[in-house]
């Protein structure tokens, strides 16, 4: 009787493991072929450039893209953001991809969204086409 118990064991384990291992032979055969890719990508010059700079950009959200464009074309060192702006989820890619600019609840300068109202006593700096820069003192 213990013999039987002792196959079915044994049978439960190795059906278990071929389940488990097509999983793990699945992630090495994911690991082989993106580290081929990669280095491939390498040898025919493709890979990106990451230590010139500003390389990457292309993959930070259009909306962050526009405002660190605006930033920039402004010269501006320390910039803060509407609430509008600051609650949306590509905020820190603003923070992240302006860098050197610093942003600072203190600085002047304030992007907001086109479709809000400028405060009064702010002054347009400049614009695109989703955002404006402005003067706030």
């Amino acid at each position: 009787m213990a013999y039987k118990i002792d196959s079915y064991i044994s049978f439960f384990i190795l059906v278990l493991f071929l389940i488990l291992f097509q999983n793990v032979g699945k992630t090495f055969d994911d690991l082989r072929r993106s580290t081929f890719r990669t280095l491939g990508d390498f040898a025919s010059g493709e890979a990106p450039k990451l230590s010139q700079a500003r390389e990457g950009e292309n993959i930070i959200e259009a909306q962050a893209r526009e405002v660190i464009y605006l930033l920039r074309e402004n010269r501006i060192e320390k910039y803060s953001v509407s609430k509008l702006i600051e609650k949306e989820y590509w905020y820190h890619r603003i923070v992240e991809g302006a860098w050197p600019i610093r942003i600072s609840t203190q600085a002047t300068t304030k992007i907001f969204s086109n479709i809000e109202t400028l405060p009064t006593e702010c002054k347009k700096i400049g614009a695109s086409h989703g955002f404006v820069i402005a003067s706030c003192p």
